[in-house]
């Protein structure tokens, strides 16, 4: 069974199509500031795909960014219970389990260098649901190890497909479609990922 997508992704997905409403729709160009998004989680796909390959070449990156991931998520917890202790909470009323003190330090650093894709384009990116995936999966399934790093794009471009449509092209592409973006991206992940590379084929036989 495919893990659930966490609640953090479904609103970031809401608040993206939200805010391309007005610029993205239809045929015809895409607009500038929506073309460079898309690009960008697509290669957000081919840099985990890089990140793969790399793992499963030396599976002694892997245990170090598993080490690294580990250490954060334990500094998480304890940081957590303290919180809970002396009354500490975030604006959803829950105890804050990743601190800023925490998320800035340099717990993380080996597992950014040795995994980079899991930390989305800009290399600070935290989201805690997708670093406990890696040290579960590791040992056993890199490719399941680093799925995060690929589902969030996906369902990113599955969703801005079902509302905008395959047939809008990029600025400065020589007339490539978000369709064929979307059709590159699933022979990309298909042999490691051939359920993702269905749902990116299933949005195109449905929009299409």
């Amino acid at each position: 069974m495919n893990p659930p997508v966490p609640l953090k992704r479904i609103i970031l997905i809401t608040l993206v199509l939200a805010f391309a409403l007005a610029s993205c729709g239809g045929d015809g160009e895409i607009a500038q500031v929506d073309a460079e998004f898309e690009i960008q989680e697509r290669g957000q796909i081919d840099a985990a795909i890089t990140d793969l390959k790399a793992l499963r070449a030396d599976p002694g990156r892997a245990l170090v960014a598993r080490e690294s991931i580990d250490r954060y998520l334990r500094a998480g917890r304890v940081a957590e219970r303290f919180n809970k202790e002396v009354g500490i909470e975030g604006d959803d009323g829950a105890p804050i389990a990743v601190p800023p003190v925490i998320a800035e330090d340099k717990i993380l650093d080996p597992a950014r260098k040795e995994v980079p894709s899991l930390f989305g384009p800009s290399g600070k990116a935290i989201v805690p649901e997708d670093l406990r995936q890696f040290p579960r999966e590791a040992a056993d399934d890199l490719a399941a190890a680093i799925r995060p790093a690929v589902a969030g794009p996906v369902e990113l471009l599955i969703a801005r497909a079902r509302r905008y449509g395959p047939d809008a092209t990029y600025p400065d592409s020589d007339g490539l479609t978000r369709g064929e973006l979307i059709a590159g991206a699933a022979v990309a992940v298909k042999p490691y990922w051939p359920d993702l590379a269905a749902e990116l084929e299933g949005v195109l036989e449905d929009t299409g």
